[in-house]
C-alpha cells in the first residue's frame, strides 16, 4: 500500500510529461521541495487543472510512488490574484519562486522557510509594498535561513571588528573585508557603510519595521546589487527571472 500525504505547498514549476502528465515543482510545508506528478493535468477537463496552476497555494493530497509522489487531490488555497493582475509583483513572484528552486535540497523540510514565504507574499499582495527592499528582505532573509547568512559584525579576512571608512564585500567570503584584506581579494566590491547597515537590518529585524525605515533608494539599489552577486556565487549560476524585475 503507497503511503499517503497532505501538505499545503507552492506550485513555483512545471513541465510537460508524455502526451498528458505534468511534473509540478512544489515548496511543501510538511515535505520541503518535491516533484510531483499529476497524471492527465494536460488533458481541457482535467478536475485539477485550476488549482495546479504555477504560483498558487494549494492542500494536497499525495501518494508516494516509486520515484515521485504523485497527486490524487488538490484543493485551492490562494490563487493570488492580486498579485499575477500586476506585471511588477509577478516579475518578483517569479523571481522569488526561481530563488527557491534552485537553492533549495530536494525532499528537505524547511517548515520556517515556508511561513516566512506565505508572509513574503502577503507583503507582495500589498500596492504600498516596497517591491525592491521586499526583494533584498527575500534574497538575505532565505540565505540566512539556509546556512549562507552574510558576515556584517566582523571582517571575514583578519576577523576584527569592522572599522574604518572603507568596506568591500567578499562572495567568496560571504561578508565583509576591511581595506587591508581587500587587497587579497581581487573580486570584492566596495560597499557602503549605510548599505551594511541596511543588510545588517534585514537579517535581525521583520519586514514591518524595516519598511518604515528612511533610506535613499539608492543605498537600496546597492544592497540589492551586492546581495545579487552574492546569492548568485552560491547558487553557481545566473537566474533567469532577473530580467523581469523591474529595478
Amino acid at each position: 500500500m503507497n503511503e499517503s500525504y497532505k501538505t499545503q505547498g507552492i506550485v513555483i514549476g512545471k513541465r510537460d510529461f508524455f502526451e498528458a502528465d505534468k511534473i509540478l515543482t512544489v515548496f511543501t510545508q510538511d515535505l520541503g521541495k518535491i516533484q510531483i506528478k499529476a497524471k492527465g493535468l494536460k488533458r481541457a477537463l482535467a478536475k485539477m487543472a485550476g488549482h495546479l496552476e504555477v504560483f498558487n497555494l494549494v492542500e494536497l493530497e499525495l501518494i508516494k510512488g516509486k520515484n515521485m509522489y504523485i497527486v490524487i487531490g488538490a484543493q485551492i488555497i490562494d490563487s493570488f490574484e492580486d498579485i499575477k493582475k500586476d506585471f511588477d509583483r509577478t516579475g518578483v513572484y517569479y523571481y522569488f519562486c526561481e530563488v527557491l528552486d534552485k537553492i533549495l535540497e530536494e525532499g528537505v523540510r524547511h517548515k520556517n522557510t515556508f511561513a516566512f514565504f506565505l508572509s513574503l507574499l502577503e507583503e507582495l499582495k500589498k500596492k504600498e509594498t516596497n517591491l525592491l527592499l521586499l526583494t533584498v528582505y527575500f534574497e538575505l532573509n532565505v540565505l540566512s535561513y539556509l546556512g549562507f547568512k552574510p558576515e556584517f559584525l566582523v571582517c571575514v579576512g583578519c576577523r576584527d571588528e569592522i572599522s574604518g571608512h572603507k568596506f568591500y564585500f567578499s562572495e567568496d567570503r560571504g561578508g565583509i573585508l576591511c581595506e587591508t584584506c581587500s587587497d587579497k581579494d581581487l573580486y570584492s566590491n566596495k560597499i557602503s557603510q549605510n548599505a551594511i547597515k541596511l543588510m545588517r537590518l534585514i537579517v535581525e529585524k521583520d519586514f514591518g519595521f524595516i519598511g518604515k525605515v528612511v533610506m535613499e533608494k539608492e543605498i537600496q539599489e546597492e544592497a540589492k546589487r551586492i546581495n545579487a552577486f552574492f546569492l548568485e556565487h552560491v547558487l553557481g549560476r545566473e537566474l533567469k527571472s532577473k530580467q523581469f524585475l523591474m529595478f
